[in-house]
């Protein structure tokens, strides 16, 4: 605790360097105060914020994309909160959350939701809810955990077979898999692991170059003020910007796959609801409609807008589509269709 408190206040003063030419500094010494609370996890600390804990049922766990956090949930989270208990959380490097082991894989950090929700509180079942890349983390943690989750909702979630943009071209989701062994998550952390590495900064430098300072666009736009300014800030944190990078991906990615090829439905008959953007574009509704075939009980719907945070777009189809998942937990029958999307 002592080194941790030291790597802290290093970091906050501008001392600490990973290299003797390259320095890491905060961009802000001092966060502003968190919406939840902070909880040791393997020996660094991670954030989330957990509401309506007093009501009966299932939890439900909100997971975010891409360098998203857990206040991107706020038009979602206080309308669940009124019927469930349910919490969001960052992962660790987002946000509130400290860096956490390398590498970054899907595993660690499905390692570390688990002992965070431990450490929290958060009982189960659980309702596992994730939103583009955040539905690649769900089905990792759903895999990992099978007897802790009860049913899942996929926002507009990224499919591990599509093509990305990567270092100028277009490549498979696997091209670049090999022949190894995945990292096995660790249960505590490295003191060089504290601070980004010096890749990782330089690639937030070249992501800053790119794209500008940070800014408030739609639809994020449609968070109330005071959270967007916490966004801001979120967003202006150089690790904000690269921890969701994987060394691993192409590995996990094809493993996922593998899962649904080997097992037909990986989630077994747990209820589950896969909502997705209004798009002319046949190849992502495709692919959408083939999430459906994770588990034997699943329902599909589309919202208004073609926008892809739906949460903020359109919470309310998110809010149905968790309330479709409780109510198929609690009578033990199929998941319906939730109203207010399109089929």
């Amino acid at each position: 605790m002592k080194t941790r408190t030291l790597f802290r206040s290093m970091l906050a003063v501008g001392l600490l360097s990973i290299s003797d030419t390259t320095p890491v500094r905060a961009e802000d010494a001092v966060a502003p105060a968190p919406p939840g609370k902070l909880y040791e996890v393997g020996g660094h600390a991670m954030h989330l914020y957990a509401t309506g804990l007093s009501r009966p049922g299932p939890s439900v766990v909100l997971e975010a994309g891409s360098g998203a956090f857990s206040i991107d949930w706020s038009l979602v989270q206080s309308e669940v909160a009124g019927f469930a208990p349910v919490c969001s959380y960052d992962r660790a490097g987002h946000a509130w959350s400290e860096l956490g082991p390398r590498p970054r894989t899907m595993r660690q950090a499905a390692r570390d939701l688990h002992a965070l929700l431990q450490k929290a509180g958060i009982r189960g079942p659980r309702v596992m809810v994730g939103h583009s890349l955040g539905g690649l983390f769900v089905r990792v943690f759903a895999a990992q955990y099978p007897d802790e989750v009860a049913g899942v909702v996929l926002v507009d979630s990224s499919m591990e077979e599509s093509p990305m943009f990567l270092n100028g071209k277009m490549v498979g989701s696997w091209d670049e898999a090999k022949p190894r062994t995945i990292l096995s998550a660790r249960e505590s952390i490295r003191d060089d692991e504290r601070v980004l590495s010096a890749p990782e900064l330089q690639g937030y430098r070249q992501f800053r170059e790119w794209a500008g300072a940070p800014k408030i666009e739609e639809p994020f736009d449609r968070l109330p003020e005071a959270i967007q300014k916490l966004r801001l800030w979120a967003m202006a944190l150089p690790q904000s910007n690269v921890t969701d990078y994987n060394d691993y991906r192409a590995e996990e990615y094809l493993l996922l796959f593998a899962d649904r090829v080997r097992l037909g439905h990986p989630l077994g008959n747990k209820p589950l609801v896969v909502l997705t953007r209004k798009t002319d574009e046949a190849a992502h509704m495709e692919g959408q409609r083939k999430l459906l075939d994770l588990s034997g009980n699943s329902a599909f719907a589309v919202s208004e807008y073609s926008i892809h945070e739906i949460q903020l777009a359109q919470p309310e189809l998110v809010v149905r589509a968790v309330r479709a998942v409780i109510k198929s937990i609690e009578t033990g029958g199929r998941v319906e269709l939730p109203k207010g999307g399109r089929r």
